[in-house]
């Protein structure tokens, strides 16, 4: 084979592939997205202007953000016919998916699809803004076959369209999920606290009993050291850390109701001094088989009109918190 012929079929091969890539391209580009694809949930340049937030399913949920003066905001969660605090991260992160999340595809078009896909008894989602006016009405039906995404029906027309995860995942939580629970303002570490003072006296709820008084306080060298009725001992440096860390991150397991009056037989307090000259305190009511936690000092909980807040808390965390002194001493 001579060097033109050699050269001439080189050229042909290239241009066959050249040819063939081509046409991949156009077969690729030319390709329609499914219809009904690619519409957003809610517009998200309207989610500022989102100040209530009802989601009525298993449970009733309505979140309302309150505006304050100096620009800060807030979220509150209605129930028990108050207005307690809610997690605004995750109000956030919801406002935020629904501002995000397009739809996937058209599954129906009339009422008659709407048994099929669960929109005839949906979850329902409703934004209003400050004036009561609808930001945005959607109604999220059943999870698909596969267990990937679902599908809602905005309020504007009969379609059935298919949507991504992210939205079911926060429909199918209970007003708990929504509610901040937390005890302490978020934020708080270890090395921020300079003392810790723990005097329980509750004999026996669901097998805990702690009856016991003492402080775990910083040294010089910024150890952890036990202060109780037999002296002072040095604390065991990851017993210590445990303590402080539970007792910063505690949460009630869901808000007291507003009518229920407690007659403590026994009781704890949880005092958390800072190094800023701040204290928190932390009261634990037992009486039968139940524990309630009441949080005292500058930033506690109160509800939208001011009133603290008590929670109801489980004795397996108390366990957590009210450790003895043999626990921690090396």
């Amino acid at each position: 084979m001579t060097y033109r012929v050699r050269v001439l079929l080189l050229s042909l091969a290239i241009g066959v592939l050249a040819l063939t890539w081509l046409i991949g391209v156009a077969g690729r580009t030319g390709r329609s997205a499914p219809i009904g694809a690619g519409i957003l949930l809610v517009a998200p340049e309207a989610l500022s202007s989102v100040t209530t937030v009802e989601i009525n399913g298993a449970e009733a949920v309505r979140l309302e953000r309150e505006h304050g003066q100096d620009g800060t905001e807030r979220w509150w969660i209605a129930l028990d016919e108050r207005l307690l605090p809610a997690r605004e991260s995750r109000v956030g992160e919801f406002l935020q998916t629904l501002g995000e999340q397009q739809t996937e595809a058209r599954v129906a078009v009339s009422p008659a699809g709407w048994p099929q896909f669960g929109v005839d008894e949906p979850v329902s989602v409703r934004l209003f803004d400050r004036a009561g006016r609808d930001v945005a009405e959607l109604s999220f039906g059943r999870r698909s076959d596969t267990g990937r995404g679902g599908y809602l029906r905005f309020d504007t027309g009969p379609e059935v369209y298919r949507v991504g995860d992210a939205p079911f995942f926060a429909l199918e939580r209970s007003p708990v999920f929504w509610s901040d629970l937390r005890l302490l303002p978020p934020g708080l570490t270890e090395d921020r606290v300079a003392g810790i003072q723990i005097r329980s006296d509750i004999g026996d709820i669901n097998a805990l009993s702690r009856r016991f008084t003492y402080r775990l306080v910083r040294g010089s060298g910024g150890e952890w050291i036990v202060d109780g009725p037999a002296g002072r001992a040095s604390a065991q440096p990851t017993r210590a850390r445990e303590l402080v860390t539970a007792i910063l991150a505690l949460e009630g397991s869901r808000f007291a109701a507003a009518e229920q009056s407690v007659v403590a037989v026994d009781q704890a307090l949880i005092d958390v001094d800072l190094f800023d000259g701040r204290r928190f305190s932390l009261t634990i009511d037992a009486l039968g088989d139940r524990l309630w936690i009441r949080p005292t000092g500058e930033e506690s909980p109160v509800d939208r009109e001011g009133s603290p807040v008590r929670f109801e808390f489980a004795p397996w965390i108390a366990e957590r918190v009210l450790r003895p002194v043999e626990d921690l001493v090396e």
